[in-house]
């Protein structure tokens, strides 16, 4: 299949999303500072703690739905599916770099190693679906602060923000009552703030295809979709954005989820992209439009992966992929 025409010209995002895999290393080496001698540590960057702070938080949970994924009164399906999220908040973890310990082998004579957070306790899937929700809202609350020169710890910590709502929704069928976990799509007030050429140009890929798959008869659901990008689209417009539109772009092969697993990702990549670069009050709401096309990628049969919208992540690899097959 050829590459989609809004995946080949959107430069700008694309280059800047291929370095987020290098700046998670780059972040990642604040965790491996290990001091050799008995001076104190040096104070952490603001920077340096957010990480430390989502490291910590992962691992946390991590460990908390291990344990109830082990607990011998967890019903095995449920288990599995607690063992899963486990295993995407590991890779979170390790994807921030790991928590960071001063003196791993063990504080020197006369300094201690700063004490750890304990590992939230669950006992049941609601409460840890209730943590994730929670969780994924304070790491919205952290992106909202973080400045544009740390634009790529942003695209990582809203990345995470969403791996962990989805996770929560993961679990959505095997929690019983509590808060319900929702996401919001984007939306004309969020997107006239936020819009530029790039993400006129996704928008309007993404309502072609859907506008296609409605008069070929393809998917129920194709024509609303359409609407719904269609208005996007109108608004970024008058708000300045510059018209990046294609007359048309080209057609995938294969069926509907094979359409939108193209659309969607490349509408996952942008909002998570735009995370990094946008007034912060409006990060919150990209967080839950990452979270919505990932589902969308969930529901065309594509794995997001627990950093959706990030280099190397299940479904941003699985989408780049297939557009060079």
């Amino acid at each position: 299949m050829s590459p989609p025409t809004a995946r080949a010209r959107r430069s700008r995002p694309t280059r800047l999303l291929a370095t987020l895999g290098v700046a998670v290393l780059a972040l990642a080496g604040c965790a491996v500072r290990i001091d050799s001698d008995a001076d104190p540590p040096p104070a952490a960057t603001v920077a340096q703690q957010w990480r430390q702070d989502a490291a910590v938080e992962s691992a946390g949970l991590a460990d908390a739905a291990r344990t109830l994924a082990d607990d011998p009164a967890t019903d095995p399906a449920v288990a599995e599916a607690v063992e899963a999220v486990a295993e995407d908040l590991d890779a979170q973890t390790e994807a921030l770099g790991g928590v960071w310990v001063a003196w791993p082998g063990g504080a020197p004579e006369g300094q201690t190693n700063a004490p750890l957070p304990d590992t939230p306790v669950v006992t049941d899937v609601t409460e840890l679906r209730g943590l994730l929700s929670a969780s994924a809202d304070s790491t919205a609350t952290v992106l909202a602060d973080v400045p544009a020169a740390e634009r790529d710890l942003a695209a990582v910590l809203a990345s995470i923000a969403a791996g962990r709502l989805l996770m929560a929704l993961e679990l959505e069928p095997h929690a019983e009552g509590g808060t319900p976990v929702e996401v919001t799509p984007m939306t004309p007030e969020v997107v006239a703030t936020v819009a530029d050429g790039p993400t006129v140009l996704v928008l309007d890929q993404a309502r072609y295809l859907e506008e296609t798959l409605a008069a070929r008869g393809m998917a129920d659901s194709a024509g609303e979709r359409a609407d719904q990008l269609q208005v996007l689209v109108d608004t970024a417009l008058e708000a300045g954005a510059p018209d990046t539109r294609e007359p048309a772009y080209p057609w995938p092969d294969g069926d509907a989820d094979a359409f939108r697993t193209v659309s969607e990702q490349d509408l996952l990549d942008q909002w998570v992209f735009l995370a990094g670069t946008a007034p912060g009050e409006q990060r919150g709401a990209l967080v839950d439009a990452a979270a919505d096309a990932a589902l969308r990628l969930r529901a065309a049969g594509v794995d997001p992966g627990p950093l959706p919208g990030l280099p190397g992540s299940a479904g941003a690899e699985s989408a780049s992929e297939s557009a060079t097959s």
